[in-house]
């Protein structure tokens, strides 16, 4: 089974598939962070920084360290964009530019993480955000596990997803 996930209000995004060979896994407790951005701006420091241009990403650790884990983008996306929501001082949960940025889509969406060790459970932490109003629903989804938000003005709630085994691959 795959991730699931939907970052960009109404639409999916789902992580899933192979693992390349000889990726070693996940040894450390350590966070990673990944900032979804438009190319050329909101890199943020201290995070995975991918863009639309980058097709797969050796992850690191927030400590600078290498993960072992592969994030891969296995589709195009709709677009990028960065109309988050920001506190204007980087004083919200994360910094202004990973608040700002974001990937769109109007379609399903395929990312994959590899080098996953099966004999661990993860969790997966997931922000979105938007300037606009309205109903912004993300839904995230992992196997059979949801979670929903709306990232309307959203500066600070996240969801979180637990207790997440890979397969036997380490997907």
């Amino acid at each position: 089974p795959g991730i699931d996930k939907m970052l960009i209000p109404d639409e999916i995004l789902s992580l899933e598939g192979d693992p390349e060979p000889d990726v070693p896994v996940i040894e450390e407790d350590n966070l990673i962070y990944v900032n979804f951005h438009r190319q050329g701006r909101d890199e943020a420091e201290g995070w995975n920084n991918v863009d639309r241009s980058e097709k797969s990403l050796l992850l690191e650790n927030a400590d600078g360290t290498s993960s072992y884990a592969m994030l891969k983008l296995e589709t195009n996306w709709g677009g990028d964009n960065y109309k988050g929501f920001t506190t204007g001082n980087n004083s919200g949960k994360y910094a202004d530019a990973v608040t700002r940025s974001y990937f769109w889509t109007q379609e399903r969406e395929i990312i994959t993480l590899e080098g996953l060790s099966t004999d661990r459970q993860y969790s997966f932490t997931f922000f979105a955000s938007s300037m606009f109003g309205g109903n912004r629903t993300t839904i995230y989804t992992i196997g059979d596990q949801e979670v929903t938000m709306n990232a309307s003005y959203n500066e600070e709630n996240t969801v979180t997803i637990e207790n997440v085994r890979p397969v036997a691959d380490g997907t």
